[in-house]
């Protein structure tokens, strides 16, 4: 597809089907617009989600967030940065309520609390001129 200048992972919306052709608008400013012969791209997919990282710079009408217990501040910021409209936050009670035993349901009050703790904690990342000790020229 590279003659047609789209690689993996290119994103678009499919305009019109016919005659064994798809016209695609592709994702971006400049709203390119491409033919593609479906005899000769047969590995097309839908694409539904994508990943925050993937999505770093994007902007989409709507987003809709899944959190996971790995959120932090910053991922929680380009994951709900990424839209002009709407912004859906999903969660799952039970990973983010503490474990209340055999069969018993999770708190949702509980969940919600610990969910924004999730997403608003700091978890810098370590490096390794932080284990320098440049006052006296020793590894740590």
């Amino acid at each position: 597809m590279k003659s047609l200048g789209v690689k993996n992972g290119t994103l678009g919306t499919v305009e019109r089907v016919g005659s064994g052709a798809l016209q695609v608008r592709l994702d971006g400013k400049d709203e390119i617009r491409v033919a593609v012969e479906t005899k000769d791209y047969q590995d097309l997919d839908y694409g539904y989600a994508s990943t925050m990282h993937k999505s770093q710079g994007a902007t989409v009408d709507r987003s809709y967030v899944l959190t996971s217990k790995y959120f932090d501040r910053h991922t929680s910021y380009v994951a709900l940065s990424r839209h002009r409209e709407s912004a859906m936050l999903f969660y799952a009670h039970d990973e983010f309520a503490n474990p209340r035993g055999q069969g018993a349901a999770p708190d949702p009050a509980e969940a919600r609390q610990h969910l924004g703790y999730t997403l608003a904690r700091a978890r810098p990342k370590e490096l390794a001129h932080d284990y320098l000790d440049v006052t006296s020229g020793i590894n740590r």
